[in-house]
Parts: C-alpha cells; structure tokens; sequence
C-alpha cells in the first residue's frame, strides 16, 4: 500500500530543506531549487525508495520524446516487451494480465494532466516541443531514460549482430560497454549510462529467459524470432545516432572478427 501525504508544495520545499539540504536561490527571473553536489547522494536515497512508482509514466514518457504519435496498442506492446526487466530491477507487483488496464489508465491520467494530447481513436501525441507540458513529459522521461535506452540498445545490438551470424557471447559484452560508454559521452551524462553496465548481469539472465538467446557450445549466441520481431518497436526508441553507433558495433560481433582496443 502506497501512502500519499497531501502536503503543499511549500510544506514539501520546507521538509526538502530539511532532509536534503534543498535551497532555493533568489533570481530575477525566477526562483531556483538547488541541490549542493555534496547533499545528491541523499537526494538519490530517497529518490530510489519511490522510483518503482513512476515507472510506467516515466517508459511512456520516453516513448513520446522518441516518437511523438503513437496508438494505445503500441504502448501497451512496448511496456509488455519491457516490463519484465522493469519488474526484476523494481520489484514491480502486476501480472503480465493486468497491464493493459494500467497502461490504459496511466495514459488517460498523463491526458488529464496536458502531457499527452488525443489524437484520434485510442491514438495520442506529445504537446509540441515549444509547450511546457513537453517539458514535463521529458522530465518524467528522464527518470528512466538512461536504463529505457540501455536495455534497447543492447536487445537492437543483438538483433544487428546476427544479421552478420553468430555472436561471441564474450565480444557482445565487451562491445556493448563500448556502446554504453560512447552513448554517455554523446549524451554528456557520462555517469549515468556508464553505471547501468552494471545491469548487465541481470540483463543477460533475463533475455535467456525469455528465450530470445540461445547460447552454443562454442560460446556463441543467436538470437530468437521473437527478438528478431521486436526490431520495428527499438528502432522507434533510439535517436538516429545511437542506432547508427549500434548498425557499426554489430559488424564487430562476429567471432572470427579480432576486436582491437
């Protein structure tokens, strides 16, 4: 059970002040909340106690700043595609038969709200870019942007890699950290995505689960129909050049292939 208090959002700003160090800087044009490099470790604790809440809203939201119309049944699609690695990273409640109805719900809140706009039958888009509302659909967006895109990326690394055979399991790992650290200099985030390598793990015990590898004797990896399918819905959540980055690594893949440093 998830209890909301109803606090103003001065009241909120006060205790903010008070549990991590949050200023608010007098400007002309407007007051600034600030956070001291020092206090966003704090910052970061408790921001991880709630972040499985805005898990939908923020994957949603992601979609959007990817592509700016989409139908009720592609969201629903892509959340079923992505939900159990969300779910074994957040510990998330619902079972797979459920998700229509949340999605469903979640998009009719976030069009309540003015982040999203109708746009025919069970069709929406983003407010335009100029609109504060967009504003507020990348801010929830950027709460999982970083690990939406790293889980896309390494799932179209795999589907590139094997239009040229079969995979070094060994050389996709390594290639993949290549990938994740150019998309973080690119992104000027050179933190974040670097740090999600350490999902890989997981991510690896997930994807043969859901039987979209398969791994040889020979340590070498192919790939399922099912992932080869998911092509059309990655490409729609990866910018232009990190598929282009991602089109390159894949020639590497191959395991008669030296891979340089």
């Amino acid at each position: 059970t998830t209890v909301i208090e109803n606090y103003e959002s001065e009241s909120s700003l006060e205790l903010a002040t008070e549990l991590v160090g949050v200023e608010i800087l007098t400007h002309p044009l407007g007051d600034i909340i600030h956070v001291s490099e020092k206090n966003t470790m704090r910052l970061s604790y408790y921001s991880n106690t709630i972040i499985h809440l805005f898990v939908l809203p923020a994957f949603i939201s992601y979609l959007f700043t990817k592509k700016h119309k989409r139908d009720l049944s592609s969201l629903i699609d892509a959340f079923t595609v992505f939900y159990p690695f969300f779910r074994r990273e957040f510990f998330l409640k619902w079972e797979e038969s459920e998700l229509e109805d949340i999605v469903k719900g979640v998009v009719l809140f976030m069009v309540s709200h003015g982040m999203l706009d109708p746009s025919g039958e069970e069709c929406y888009e983003a407010p335009g870019m100029a609109e504060m509302n967009y504003t507020y659909l990348q801010t929830t967006s950027g709460i999982l942007d970083q690990l939406t895109q790293y889980y896309a990326s390494a799932l179209l690394l795999l589907i590139e890699g094997n239009k040229y055979g079969e995979i070094d399991r060994e050389n996709y790992d390594e290639q993949l950290r290549y990938l994740v650290d150019r998309m973080s200099l690119l992104s000027g985030d050179s933190l974040a995505l670097r740090t999600i390598s350490d999902f890989r793990v997981e991510f690896t015990l997930q994807i043969r689960e859901l039987n979209y590898t398969n791994l040889l004797e020979n340590d070498t990896l192919v790939i399922s129909d099912v992932l080869k399918s998911l092509e059309p819905l990655l490409l729609t959540m990866l910018d232009k050049g990190v598929r282009a980055s991602i089109k390159k690594v894949a020639q590497l893949l191959r395991p008669s292939i030296e891979v340089v440093d």
